[in-house]
């Protein structure tokens, strides 16, 4: 037994917002899904900019500790009195940005470490200069742990650098595949919806379809009647 109209547009009008409701929230999620790989990636640059900052630091540090021994003029210190401000500061952001990765932690522990250690001894290069002559800081430079430290400090950041990277290199294949699953999301709910409205469309077409062919044949009957009248 076929339906009337009546019935049939609110069984196609449930289909349709059925189906839409259902691709809506795949896109939803999708689009949630895309927002967080956002979000890590963001994440993941700011860990390779802190590290690139932190190098900076320790050069800037380095040369003004260098520039106060050779000259005596404490204001050639500025880059390093900046340079140990702001190194904390890259110290204290990476250990909120690495917080998720146990292994970037224990690396960033040694390398905090070592930058201590590498400004502490700084600061006691520049006291003795404050102290002593040209002539006799540059005699105790010999053998002296500082360039080692530095090493270490460069392959710490160099191993932290490399971890990030293959990390965002990873995640970044993730971030296309689930870009590319949100636009198919959104071509599937424009052609849900387009299917939901042509569907609606044509039962009301054939049922209109319908009442036109038997107004016709009502009309056909009705002359016949007449004309045997």
């Amino acid at each position: 037994m076929k339906l009337p109209l009546e019935k049939q547009i609110p069984i196609v009008f449930t289909i349709a917002v059925f189906l839409l409701a259902v691709v809506v929230f795949f896109a939803f999620r999708s689009m949630s899904s895309l927002t967080e790989a956002l979000e890590w990636k963001t994440k993941k640059q700011d860990v390779l900019s802190q590290l690139d900052e932190t190098l900076i630091s320790l050069l800037n540090a380095e040369t003004g500790t260098r520039g106060f021994i050779i000259t005596g003029d404490e204001k050639v210190l500025e880059p390093y009195w900046l340079a140990k401000q702001r190194m904390d500061q890259n110290i204290s952001e990476l250990k909120t940005l690495v917080s998720d990765n146990p292994a970037q932690m224990q690396r960033l522990e040694e390398l905090e470490a070592t930058v201590r250690q590498r400004m502490d001894f700084l600061a006691r290069r520049i006291e003795q200069r404050k102290n002593s002559r040209l002539e006799d800081i540059t005699n105790n430079l010999k053998d002296s742990p500082g360039p080692e430290m530095s090493k270490r400090i460069r392959l710490l950041i160099g191993q932290m650098k490399t971890e990030e990277t293959k990390l965002l290199v990873e995640r970044e294949s993730e971030f296309n595949q689930k870009l590319i699953y949100t636009y198919r999301m959104f071509y599937l709910a424009g052609f849900a919806g387009i299917f939901s409205l042509a569907l609606a469309n044509f039962a009301i077409f054939r049922e209109a379809k319908k009442r036109g062919k038997a107004e016709e044949d009502l009309r056909s009957v009705n002359r016949d009647l007449e004309a045997r009248v």
